[in-house]
């Protein structure tokens, strides 16, 4: 994850470890969500582990099918976990865009 360049310099990481650990930190985010913020979640499942959430151990269509199950306690079908992520990412982008939008408009209207 990261490298060491001599003693007396810190560890360097590297733009993609950033981006797993950001992906990682959204889907646990997203788990301690659908539990109304309580971490105990997190120790309800043994074997859960941080490598659990990274991208490349799970995609994204099984994810979201783990989140309705912790949810509801009922498994989806793999075209719903992958529709309930395009649902996710296009809310995502939205809120991304609405955000950007507001922040373009108040710096133009500051500035007259």
């Amino acid at each position: 994850m990261y490298s060491k360049q001599s003693h007396d310099s810190p560890p360097m990481f590297f733009i993609g470890d950033f981006k797993k650990i950001l992906k990682a930190a959204k889907r646990i985010e997203r788990l301690i969500a659908i539990s109304n913020n309580n971490w105990g979640i997190v120790d309800a499942f043994p074997n859960l582990d941080v490598d659990f959430f990274k991208s490349t151990s799970i995609n994204v269509g099984s994810y979201e099918r783990f989140l309705k199950l912790v949810e509801t306690g009922q498994l989806i079908s793999i075209e719903d976990g992958n529709q309930l992520y395009h649902n996710f990412k296009f809310e995502q982008n939205r809120q991304r865009e609405s955000y950007i939008q507001n922040i373009y408009n108040d710096a133009t209207s500051s500035s007259n």
